[in-house]
C-alpha cells in the first residue's frame, strides 16, 4: 500500500476501513474516552473517526486530538 502511495495512488475506505489508514487508529470507546490501536500509518498526520455525526463522537474525538495534538 505505501509503494501505491508513492506512485501517486489513491487508498480509500469506509468505516473501520477509513480509521486504519492513520498512524493513530480509533478502535472504539464512549463519549470522552477514546480506545486506540495501531494503523496502517498510510496517513500519518490525522485521526479519522467513522460514523462521526451519526453517533454523536464528538467528545471522543476531541480528547484523542488533545492527547495526540501532533
Amino acid at each position: 500500500l505505501k509503494d501505491l502511495l508513492a506512485r501517486g495512488g489513491v487508498i480509500g475506505g469506509t468505516s473501520a476501513g477509513a480509521s486504519v489508514v492513520t498512524s493513530i487508529m480509533m478502535a472504539g470507546g464512549r463519549k470522552s474516552e477514546p480506545i486506540t490501536t495501531n494503523g496502517f500509518g498510510l496517513f500519518p498526520d490525522a485521526i479519522v473517526d467513522q460514523h462521526f455525526f451519526k453517533r454523536n463522537r464528538t467528545g471522543r474525538l476531541l480528547k484523542l486530538v488533545e492527547q495526540h495534538p501532533e
